[in-house]
């Protein structure tokens, strides 16, 4: 098992440094976004985190608010099955309500610590895929 373990850590090692000199030697200028992606898509191809999944992976948790301006949700449901597909273990919850990184309230933490605890501590917890409602604190006037 240790072997393997070093093999896998020698593999993600190797995958990471191919990625950053990939990512260093990419250059996109100033063009805009459609066009730059049409006109490079080795390079897109190089950026996408997908690219680099493998069955080595760690556990991976995805946790995004299914209104999020900024980046779209679509992202992390592709990445999640992208993950599965390859038997990586993945778990994705979604915040009903929430925008980027705002609002998930005391559940997310909640979940997240349990996530670690099962994977890090080795502690039972059942875990699946599920969704949560945003929880928005109310500012001080």
């Amino acid at each position: 098992d240790r072997e393997i373990a070093m093999q896998a850590e020698l593999k993600r090692h190797e995958r990471d440094t191919r990625l950053k000199k990939k990512l260093k030697d990419s250059s996109f200028g100033g063009r805009q976004m459609p066009q730059m992606l049409q006109e490079n898509k080795d390079k897109v191809q190089t950026a996408n985190p997908i690219s680099y999944i493998d069955s080595y992976d760690s556990p991976i948790l995805i946790v995004h608010g299914d209104k999020d301006t900024l980046v779209p949700f679509h992202q992390s449901e592709i990445l999640h099955a992208a993950l599965k597909k390859e038997q990586v273990e993945t778990t994705m919850i979604t915040v009903k309500g929430a925008g980027h990184g705002k609002g998930f309230g005391p559940d997310v933490g909640k979940n997240v610590a349990n996530f670690f605890d099962h994977h890090l501590l080795g502690k039972k917890v059942n875990w699946q895929d599920h969704s949560l409602t945003a929880s928005f604190k109310k500012r001080k006037p």
